[in-house]
């Protein structure tokens, strides 16, 4: 509900990353704001704080089993039914990931919020130098 600034200029600042405090996006995001750029942006450091908590709070949610996403909860009759005759693996079918709930998170953010501010935040994996293994993840932040 923040307004945006009346003119903003393109391309303000070059992109920048914000790293994961573990391997688990769970763990949420280095709670880094670089006053300059957002607050140019109409981006201001309470908004931001919780868009990274609500980041976290999703990825959290989806390791339990639970669609932030969602419009509606699962019926827990629906569930208890489904879980006694087929068990996780129909669950799984529908299950997405820790990731894939995440990025459609921060997707809602740039529709609603940042991309009228000239801003887009991306979603990527941080793989160890050999490309073998999960380092963590990082937020990309780019001025459009």
């Amino acid at each position: 509900s923040t307004p945006s600034p009346l003119r903003i200029r393109r391309h303000t600042f070059a992109p920048f990353r914000i790293p994961s405090r573990s391997k688990s996006l769970a763990s949420g995001f280095q709670l880094l704001y670089a006053p300059d750029e957002l607050k140019a942006h109409g981006v201001s450091a309470q908004d931001w704080v919780r868009f990274l908590q609500d980041l976290a709070i999703t990825a959290r949610m989806s390791a339990d089993g639970l669609n932030v996403m969602s419009t509606s909860p699962p019926s827990p009759r629906l569930s208890g039914w489904l879980r006694g005759r087929a068990g996780s693996v129909y669950d799984a079918a529908f299950g997405k990931s820790q990731f894939d709930e995440v990025a459609s998170l921060i997707n809602v953010w740039n529709q609603s919020a940042f991309e009228r501010r000239k801003l887009r935040i991306s979603l990527h994996v941080k793989t160890v130098m050999d490309g073998r293994g999960l380092e963590g993840y990082e937020l990309l932040v780019e001025a459009l």
